[in-house]
């Protein structure tokens, strides 16, 4: 069966009320998503590239600061090309607060937009408004790059860590809480290289996995996020267990929880569990690891945390999701649905939601409000296309139906780019990254029932298109601060 690529995306604006659900097919150097979107194309086992037929980013969204790039500071509530050099195409991005890194084409990296705490990484705090080369040390290309709420992260072509920006809670990593306006290397312990990096939104700690199997946290651990075991701050990598004997094979930080998946094929959560967001079914916040069951006999294949939930897609094939599904702000009600059930309910365990007949996720990301997810059709007879499967029974600790809310924090969401899955069909979009400020507005094209924000722009966005494959989402993201429960 011939794979049919989407980029979907759903919320809800009414309390209770169903939110309008649509999968937008893509083409070359066409956006047509109710959002903000990156593309990569990707066949299952390789690394994800992003690319059109000219490799141009594209971005839309806010524009306060420059951070579209576009060299103006003009909102756009459609898809605008971004030049980062002349005869340069992007091959990787990631968007921060409000500024964004790619890597090019010509092995450079670039940044722009808002550079308040020097997270562009250029040694000076000015604002820019187009991309500018970066250079991690003399004749050092980036590999990998990961943009934090107001810090950077990027792995090295000579296997080093390399961070700058903001560095209040230790964040960078280097021992102190001194901030940093150019790169500088981070050691994660003697020996040990980066091979996977996640920089976390505001309140979260950064990730890293290390050339030795372990997974490495640091920064910010109010509530419990690194997952040592206590709630106090490291301002230098730790080596963080699962289980014994456990090491991570993909991580993805949120603002206040993490997630990882084990080598022993497990789902492990940890940190802040005000609304549900670890699904263990229950409200109570864990500051060490503890395993996660999705559903009876299924394994995680990727995993997203956001501020108050979390996705994963399961070795069954299905999208499960936990945790909050509205939020409070400015004292008023909202729910966004983003757990994508149809329903208002948070749920303190995983269930499963369905993107539409037919069709089976191949990636996911959550944001703050809202969720997106790369879907591809489905047959259980076909041999290139994810097999469709029955819905499981929901776990039964799964008690939370209320309407607990999620009330706006000074950190959003990051989410990691989503490991491959298992189902990837050839071609897929096989990485995601979404989480936005207040709800993202829709490009003009976008909109649909439910959404109530078409042609608006609440936040910004940075997209490279992809030829004839699917849309992989990364959303902005700005400061909450939720108050106390």
């Amino acid at each position: 069966m011939a794979v049919v690529l989407g980029c979907l995306r759903w919320r809800v604006r009414s309390s209770g009320g169903r939110g309008g659900r649509r999968m937008l097919p893509l083409s070359a150097g066409a956006a047509l998503l109710a959002s903000l979107c990156v593309a990569a194309a990707a066949a299952a086992a390789t690394p994800a590239r992003a690319a059109d037929a000219s490799g141009a980013p594209y971005a839309w969204g806010l524009n306060t600061v420059g951070e579209l790039g576009d060299g103006t500071t003009t909102n756009h509530n459609s898809p605008q090309a971004i030049t980062l050099a002349t005869g340069v195409t992007a091959t990787a991005v990631s968007a921060g607060g409000t500024f964004s890194l790619a890597i090019g084409s010509d092995g450079n990296l670039y940044a722009w937009g808002d550079n308040t705490t020097a997270e562009l990484g250029d040694g000076t705090a000015t604002n820019h408004k187009s991309p500018e080369v970066i250079t991690l040390a003399t004749g050092v290309k980036p590999t990998a790059i990961s943009a934090g709420e107001v810090d950077s992260l990027a792995i090295g072509s000579d296997g080093k860590l390399y961070a700058w920006g903001d560095n209040t809670t230790g964040e960078l990593g280097d021992g102190t809480a001194t901030s940093h306006n150019s790169p500088e290397v981070i050691t994660l312990a003697t020996g040990v290289k980066p091979t996977a990096i996640s920089a976390a939104e505001g309140s979260g700690g950064s990730m890293a996995i290390g050339s030795d199997g372990n997974l490495y946290a640091w920064g910010s651990n109010s509530d419990g996020q690194l997952g040592d075991g206590t709630t106090t701050d490291q301002h230098t990598p730790e080596a963080i267990t699962l289980a014994a004997g456990v090491k991570p094979t993909a991580v993805s930080a949120g603002s206040d929880s993490t997630l990882a998946i084990g080598s022993d094929g497990n789902l492990y959560t940890w940190g802040d569990n005000t609304f549900g967001e670890l699904g263990d079914g229950t409200t109570t916040s864990h500051n060490s690891p503890k395993t996660i069951t999705l559903a009876t006999g299924v394994k995680p294949t990727t995993v997203s945390a956001a501020a108050f939930d979390a996705m994963a897609i399961g070795s069954d094939g299905n999208l499960y999701a936990w945790g909050s599904n509205t939020a409070t702000i400015n004292g008023t009600l909202e729910t966004f649905g983003e757990l994508g059930d149809g329903t208002a309910n948070t749920h303190d365990s995983p269930e499963v939601i369905t993107l539409a007949t037919g069709v089976a996720p191949v990636a996911v990301s959550a944001g703050v409000f809202d969720t997106l997810a790369i879907g591809a059709s489905c047959s259980d007879a076909a041999t290139t296309s994810p097999a469709c499967h029955a819905t499981p029974t929901p776990t039964p600790s799964d008690t939370t139906t209320s309407h607990a809310t999620a009330t706006p924090d000074t950190s959003a969401a990051s989410s990691t780019p989503a490991a491959a899955p298992t189902h990837t069909p050839p071609g897929a979009a096989a990485a995601v990254q979404a989480t936005s400020d207040f709800p993202v507005g829709a490009p003009a094209t976008g909109g649909g029932t439910g959404t109530g924000v078409s042609g608006t722009m609440t936040a910004a966005g940075i997209a490279v298109m992809a030829a004839g494959t699917g849309l992989v989402v990364l959303a902005r993201r700005r400061r909450h601060r939720r108050p106390p429960v």
